[in-house]
């Protein structure tokens, strides 16, 4: 009778005992999850943005908001969210959701007056002038001081003028929303980087051009070897006062590293490598994209469809990287691009008979990202990337 007291005595001390040590590892996992959005997340998120990943740059975002145990950093996450959302991704609904968040659960952050400003960027960019001058004046009302004063001011004047200036729905209507020649359109290909040393080789005359005066500044009729002098690039050593070049060929094709493309190089230089960007017609640029993310031996129609998805995402990316060197980069971090080497008959049959055409939604572009495997399933974009995406 006396050993089954202790035994029940015992028995709620254990329970207390695994109780406490599973409080200690939930808060250590929240600890570590913490540290991790507060530094670590912003900075993938950032990745993301810069490799085109926008989805999942917003997940990322997510994850902060949630996990992170920093007030303004949730708040901070929240608002490129909506930043993500409006400019990325041109879901201008979910951007403003997000800003109307940042203000109404941290009013008090920093991060709520970009909301308030960027809210009404949005919503001029919708065409919506009245609501966005309402915006721009409630900022200047609630922060008589603030960094984007003087521009809310700007902007809603600029808003009050096109107030009067709506057209009516059916002209709107008889605009055409997409309208691109997509078959002269440059991509910018990211094939080489953090190199110490780049050899180009051709079986015609190699040409290189300052590519800010276009002018010719060095040809050779053999391999042209580059370098990095300072920050400067150096050709063949001949140092050449530029950290840009573009590189041309008499020839149909260019090498590096062994690997033959159409179009040419900019060959780029920065404070740590040397980086190559294939510059080519989006046309020529599926030739060596589509034989590397579907066997050409597959069916035709099956092809053609891959054809179609891989060239409206690689103009969308595009239209989102103007200020960036590049657009796309050669490898799953983008879509897989082999150049000329890569080529096939019946890949290139599917680009060639399919020139030109897009997916778009409401006029516009669409996100077409594509996978290798599903399962036989597929999902709702909201369901993976916390994004609602035609």
């Amino acid at each position: 009778m006396q050993s089954m007291i202790c035994l029940n005595l015992k028995k709620p001390v254990s329970i207390f005992l695994l109780c406490l040590l599973c409080l200690f590892f939930l808060c250590m996992e929240k600890a570590a999850i913490g540290a991790y959005n507060d530094a670590q997340g912003f900075n993938t998120s950032a990745e993301f943005l810069n490799r085109g990943m926008y989805l999942e740059a917003v997940g990322t975002y997510q994850e902060i908001a949630v996990y992170s145990d920093n007030f303004n950093n949730r708040a901070r996450a929240l608002l490129f969210m909506g930043t993500t959302y409006s400019l990325y991704l041109d879901q201008y609904d979910a951007a403003l959701k997000e800003f109307e968040n940042v203000m109404k659960v941290y009013p008090g952050s920093p991060a709520a007056e970009d909301a308030l400003f960027n809210s009404g960027m949005v919503l001029y960019e919708k065409d919506e002038f009245k609501k966005a001058y309402e915006f721009f004046k409630q900022y200047m009302a609630k922060y008589p001081n603030g960094m984007r004063r003087q521009s809310a001011e700007v902007w809603a004047d600029s808003a009050k003028a096109q107030m009067s200036q709506i057209r009516e729905p059916e002209e709107i209507a008889s605009v055409p929303l997409y309208k691109r020649d997509v078959e002269d359109t440059i991509i910018r290909v990211l094939i080489k980087n953090r190199a110490e040393k780049i050899t180009i080789y051709s079986e015609q005359n190699i040409s290189l051009y300052n590519p800010f005066s276009k002018k010719m500044i060095y040809r050779s009729t053999g391999p042209v070897t580059f370098t990095k002098q300072g920050e400067q690039l150096a050709a063949n050593d001949l140092k050449l006062d530029l950290h840009m070049c573009m590189v041309k060929t008499d020839g149909k094709t260019i090498m590096v590293d062994n690997r033959r493309f159409r179009g040419d190089l900019t060959i780029l230089a920065d404070s740590k490598s040397l980086s190559v960007i294939n510059n080519i017609p989006v046309e020529q640029y599926l030739y060596g994209v589509v034989p590397k993310e579907m066997p050409p031996n597959w069916a035709k129609e099956a092809l053609k469809a891959q054809t179609v998805a891989a060239r409206t995402y690689a103009l969308y990316i595009k239209d989102k990287s103007a200020d960036k060197p590049y657009d796309v980069e050669s490898t799953t971090t983008s879509q897989v691009y082999g150049g000329f080497d890569s080529e096939k008959k019946e890949s290139n049959l599917a680009v060639d008979e399919t020139r030109g055409q897009v997916i778009t939604y409401d006029g516009k572009l669409i996100v077409a990202y594509f996978h290798s495997s599903s399962g036989g399933h597929t999902e709702d974009s909201k369901n993976v990337w916390s994004a609602d995406l035609p």
